[in-house]
């Protein structure tokens, strides 16, 4: 990809990509974390109904702001 494909997407200053999937990647670990296979098959079964619904991931990152499960956890 050319510098002028890149250029249709501005950088957003202070966001850093790498730091947000590793902490999505720690959070679902933590929501994950103890399941067996069935229960696995099953958030991920949320996960992918939330985005079929929405049309988008709910955000590991707003939830983390408040220290909330993603909306497709099990529940407690």
């Amino acid at each position: 990809m050319n510098d002028e494909f890149w250029r249709q997407f501005p950088r957003i200053p202070g966001f850093d990509c790498v730091a947000m999937k590793h902490r999505a990647q720690e959070r679902i670990h933590r929501e994950t974390e103890g399941m067996s296979d069935d229960e696995l098959i099953a958030y991920y079964n949320r996960a992918g109904r939330a985005f079929r619904e929405t049309g988008k991931i709910p955000s590991p990152e707003t939830a983390a702001l408040n220290d909330e499960p993603t909306p497709y956890a099990k529940p407690e």
